[in-house]
């Protein structure tokens, strides 16, 4: 049921416009949440829908008053979760931290609570806490649907610190890392920044080569590039079937440039049927790229 919940959530999380409408809206719907459909929790789904209209200053009064409440519990937790969201959301760090720190202990969104609140000491770069705050998180709730992105924080106040054993540890721990290119990006980064250049060689090309179309493969082709030059005869070796389906797979994304780039680099290398379909791409590629249809029509194979 939570994982329900948490998928839910997160997806709002994602896409930055989480306030706590969604999520007691969410948990109150599930058994066994202790928040009930009450008039008070009507209540605080109404101030929270408030914060996001054009002068939110009643709603956020009414949620301090009730964030703030002596003997809290689940709806004063949830307040405090909506104005620490709020808060952060509107760049008011130090505050958000405050009420993040009120909002600990809710039995349903601990971990999105842990979350944020290491978010907001990234913000305030305090990365030690940050680093803390996530690793409790990883510990505490090994199968959050908030993983990936606490990983992916963790990593980046790891390498703020100067610490990539850390996100090297935690991404050792979670068993989905390898099909998960953000992640083997991540990783590839500490691994470099640990001084460990044949690892992270290896998986900035698993990214590029196994994961072309994704986010960071661009990134990743570019620094295995780098490193190239670094390790000379101990660079990886990547079969030259593996390039052109790389390139291919590029292609059929529609990203031209990165596709002419890719076949230019191995062209040298192809003979026959291969070496005329690349010559095409590329002709193909230019084409796309603004070029005259002549770089096309005018190609002899």
């Amino acid at each position: 049921m939570k994982a329900k919940i948490g998928g839910i959530a997160a997806a709002v999380f994602s896409a930055a416009a989480m306030t706590l409408y969604f999520l007691t809206a969410a948990a109150h719907a599930a058994t066994g949440d202790p928040v009930k459909n009450t008039a008070a929790t009507e209540q605080l789904e109404t101030w929270s829908r408030a914060l996001k209209d054009r002068n939110p200053g009643s709603a956020y009064a009414s949620l301090s008053t009730l964030a703030s409440a002596k003997k809290p519990g689940t709806l004063n937790q949830r307040a405090a979760l909506a104005l620490g969201y709020y808060d952060f959301s509107k760049g008011n760090y130090a505050k958000a931290r405050v009420w993040l720190d009120k909002a600990e202990g809710d039995p349903l969104l601990e971990d999105y609570i842990l979350y944020w609140r290491a978010e907001t000491d990234r913000a305030l770069k305090h990365d030690p806490q940050a680093i803390a705050g996530l690793k409790r998180l990883r510990h505490d709730f090994p199968d959050s649907v908030m993983t990936e992105q606490a990983l992916a924080s963790l990593g980046e106040s790891a390498l703020a610190s100067s610490q990539p054993q850390e996100i090297l540890d935690a991404i050792a721990a979670y068993s989905q890392t390898e099909t998960k290119p953000d992640l083997l990006f991540m990783r590839a980064r500490a691994y470099e920044a640990a001084g460990q250049f044949q690892n992270a060689a290896k998986d900035y090309l698993t990214v590029a080569y196994k994961f072309p179309t994704s986010s960071p493969s661009h990134e990743a082709a570019s620094k295995a590039d780098f490193l190239r030059g670094k390790l000379g005869a101990d660079f990886p070796a990547v079969p030259l079937d593996t390039r052109i389906s790389r390139a291919e797979a590029l292609y059929a994304s529609k990203e031209w440039y990165q596709t002419r780039e890719a076949y230019i680099d191995i062209l040298s290398q192809l003979t026959g049927a291969d070496r005329d379909r690349a010559n095409l791409r590329i002709a193909q590629c230019r084409v796309a790229l603004g070029a005259p249809m002549s770089a096309l029509t005018d190609l002899t194979l």
